[in-house]
């Protein structure tokens, strides 16, 4: 079995449905772990901006989605209703990032699911 298909089965991925915004179309995005250097720009979303809470929220999203286009692995968007081609996941992340509100949702989801982000409440 070859480097990838070894690296696949231990990588993290997580399942988020984003159905609620998407007009009740049933939809998903599926975001694998991070790398070092992605997890090193993720885990900053904790700690961004300085200023008020509109601040942060602009910050995290820009942060994130940022790295986006290389998280992702699996979705289900499709061109046309007519076609079996799959957007690119560099659109699926534009059409992320052009809902701050589907943004911050797939943060929150996203966040909470990696392994390596502590859990305190």
């Amino acid at each position: 079995m070859g480097l990838n298909a070894n690296l696949a089965k231990f990588l993290f991925k997580k399942k988020i449905d984003i159905t609620e915004f998407c007009g009740g179309e049933s939809h998903f995005i599926e975001l694998r772990e991070p790398n070092i250097a992605e997890f090193k720009e993720i885990g900053k979303l904790q700690n961004i901006g300085n200023g008020s809470d509109l601040e942060k929220t602009l910050g995290a999203a820009e942060t994130f989605n940022n790295q986006l286009n290389t998280l992702i692995v699996n979705h289900d968007f499709y061109e046309d209703a007519d076609t079996s081609k799959k957007l690119s996941s560099k659109e699926v992340a534009a059409l992320v990032e052009s809902k701050l509100d589907l943004t911050i949702f797939i943060i929150g989801e996203y966040m909470t699911a990696l392994p390596l982000v502590s859990k305190t409440g």
